[in-house]
């Protein structure tokens, strides 16, 4: 990433990790725009690892995304305008394994600039990512608190690193 998008990136950290908290962000996967998939996350970290922009996420592997995200090393993380609530709440509680949430949300796919896996076109900003680390949680070294309070039914997440290969603002939010 060039230095001026890792100085937008940077300046648009508080913004993202606020929109984090409520309503959530929208992960993409898939291999383009035949296979995709949309997801909501309200779990991830930002920082930078091996002086390089990293993301890091957690994905179930219940999850249809996560069987994306094996098939493909890649994924964006699209921030939505503060009216999209509803939206953010629907990929969040649906099953890509079953519909659509692109046609079903009127959601726009565009083409990426350093990943194939598309980005939402209506997000005010789009953050590209590839995989290069991933990590199962284990039971054995996690906190008894953490795994009674998210992990009744024992479905640990795979914590996912990414380098973030680009950062857009896109023109018609800015």
């Amino acid at each position: 990433m060039d230095e001026k998008s890792l100085q937008k990136f940077w300046e648009n950290v508080p913004l993202i990790l606020n929109k984090l908290v409520k309503p959530g962000l929208l992960l993409v996967t898939g291999n383009g725009r035949e296979k995709k998939n949309v997801m909501t996350i309200g779990w991830m970290e930002i920082g930078f690892l091996w002086r390089e922009p990293v993301v890091t996420i957690a994905v179930r592997p219940s999850r249809y995304s996560y069987k994306l995200l094996n098939e493909h090393n890649e994924f964006t993380i699209n921030v939505m305008p503060d009216d999209n609530a509803k939206i953010i709440e629907f990929c969040g509680a649906q099953s890509g394994s079953y519909c659509d949430k692109f046609k079903e949300m009127k959601l726009n796919a565009k083409n990426s600039k350093n990943v194939k896996t598309v980005s939402i076109k209506e997000a005010q900003m789009t953050i590209e990512c590839k995989i290069i680390h991933r990590n199962k949680i284990n039971q054995e070294t996690l906190s008894d608190l953490v795994t009674a309070r998210y992990y009744s039914k024992a479905d640990f997440h795979e914590i996912i690193t990414a380098l973030v290969e680009s950062f857009v603002i896109n023109k018609i939010h800015a």
